[in-house]
Order: structure tokens, then C-alpha cells, then sequence
């Protein structure tokens, strides 16, 4: 039989694992087409790494 203490260690340890997994695979690079037809990328493949030098907020939106 699981005692409390045993169950808490294997809850901390799945905890644990699965955000460090989550992080791991959420720093993936990707490229997509910028579709804006202001932007000075207009039409080229441009991803995080594109702005290797800048502060990076993604985020995505849908215009209702």
C-alpha cells in the first residue's frame, strides 16, 4: 500500500517531468509566411530565429 508521502514523492516527480518535458519540446524553431502585406517581410519565411537578436512575444490572435 502507497503511503501519503509516497504518493506526494510520485506526484512532485510526474509534475516535474512533465513541465520539463513541456519546455523542452515549446522552444522549437518554425518558420511561417509573413501574410501581412505591410510588413518590410512580406511574403518571405520568417520565424523566431529571424529575430535572434530581439525580444520575442508570440502570440495568436483571431479577429472576430
Amino acid at each position: 500500500m502507497l503511503s501519503t508521502y509516497n504518493v506526494s514523492r510520485i506526484y512532485i516527480y510526474s509534475f516535474i517531468l512533465v513541465y520539463s518535458w513541456s519546455n523542452l519540446i515549446g522552444q522549437n524553431d518554425f518558420s511561417l509566411q509573413d501574410i501581412n502585406p505591410n510588413s518590410d517581410t512580406y511574403g518571405a519565411l520568417i520565424g523566431p530565429s529571424y529575430f535572434s537578436n530581439d525580444v520575442i512575444v508570440l502570440g495568436f490572435f483571431h479577429e472576430y
